[in-house]
């Protein structure tokens, strides 16, 4: 549901019993008599839990004090990141429910406690966020691997409609990237990140691995569990309160508001159709239009005549993609493309690999149950 996670503490929301826990030192930043003799502007410390604490205390967020001040006036707020998932669960294979919400937040208390932050549970439930990644594992059957979808996603050209700043495929092909300024859509596959991070953390796309890298153990047969993760990173308020808009979700980006299911599968689902908008079919030369016509009329019994229109729409979308085929379309109501794009979607193509496997990724999206590790990993 949500992985990454930023909140926003202002003063009087906590309290910081361990200034030296921070580097530089947080009691120059937080103590009235010192204010006067800092400069003005900027000014931030910073806490990352040590090797130390990760062995004793497991996953910790990571924690940022900002002070910025005028003439007039000062500022001071705590920046709170971290993997919910990770929080409850010390990995993000586990994916949690909006039913895990005061569960979260009791957990979050007593681990900033740990890190010398003092703040009651009301004021984490009502903090501000301004950043949030949600995110789905989706699990695919052993005949269908990470890449062969990775590889589909890379032929799909977002730059016009999504204004990207730059899109790349990393880690060998085990990840897919569309970047702005403001956002990210990144698709990965969730098993080989794992394994490269056993290498180095800075060769995968996941932070905090460490504390996961023994999920896998010797009578795992990971070999056989295909993982691919997507993951849209909302990276500032502007950001998150404009896409909830696109959902129809008119609500403050408080912390309560946004660990919401329904919210997080809005999101995902809206940047996934985005997508496949603008993804080609790759019918081969083997691919006739007699074999589509029975493929179809097997699967789903409609009359020949919109057997033949599907048949038509369907070399459409190979030649000029589905935002194509809507253009073509452009006097026809919204109404009556979502239903005959849904017609569309809804095939069952044995004969067109490409379809399947974009089939595969909508269907889990729509399902949207949450991914456990004890069902994913056979023992």
């Amino acid at each position: 549901m949500i992985d990454t996670t930023v909140l926003i503490l202002n003063r009087d929301d906590f309290i910081i019993s361990e200034p030296d826990k921070f580097i530089p030192n947080a009691k120059g930043l937080i103590n009235e008599p010192s204010l006067s003799s800092t400069k003005l502007g900027f000014m931030k410390c910073i806490k990352n839990p040590s090797k130390y604490e990760k062995l004793k205390y497991g996953y910790l967020p990571r924690l940022t004090l900002i002070r910025r001040s005028n003439k007039m006036s000062y500022t001071i707020q705590l920046r709170i990141e971290f993997s919910a998932p990770k929080i409850l669960y010390e990995n993000n294979f586990d994916e949690l429910k909006s039913s895990n919400f005061y569960e979260l937040i009791a957990e979050l208390k007593d681990k900033l406690k740990t890190m010398g932050v003092i703040t009651c549970e009301h004021k984490l439930i009502e903090a501000n966020i301004s950043s949030i990644h949600y995110s789905k594992n989706i699990v695919l059957d052993k005949y269908t691997k990470c890449s062969y979808i990775l590889n589909e996603l890379k032929k799909v050209n977002l730059n016009q409609k999504l204004d990207l700043s730059s899109s790349d495929y990393r880690n060998y092909g085990h990840a897919v990237r569309y970047h702005t300024n403001s956002y990210e859509i990144v698709f990965y596959d969730k098993v080989k990140d794992l394994d490269r991070s056993k290498i180095s953390e800075k060769r995968c796309i996941e932070k905090d691995n460490w504390l996961q890298l023994d999920l896998f153990n010797k009578n795992t047969k990971h070999s056989q569990v295909n993982i691919l993760r997507m993951e849209i990173r909302l990276n500032n308020k502007r950001t998150i309160l404009s896409n909830l808009k696109k959902i129809n979700m008119y609500i403050e980006p408080t912390f309560q508001n946004l660990f919401n299911s329904r919210i997080s599968k809005g999101i995902l689902i809206h940047y996934f159709n985005l997508i496949w908008d603008n993804w080609h079919l790759d019918c081969s030369q083997d691919t006739k239009p007699e074999d589509l016509f029975m493929e179809i009329e097997k699967s789903k019994h409609y009359k020949p005549t919109k057997i033949l229109h599907l048949i038509g729409a369907l070399n459409l979308v190979d030649s000029i993609g589905f935002q194509g085929l809507r253009n073509l379309f452009s006097s026809m109501s919204d109404r009556t493309w979502q239903r005959i794009k849904s017609e569309i979607m809804g095939l069952e193509l044995e004969s067109i690999s490409n379809y399947r496997l974009f089939q595969t990724l909508c269907c889990e999206l729509e399902k949207f149950e949450s991914v456990k590790k004890s069902e994913i990993f056979i023992n």
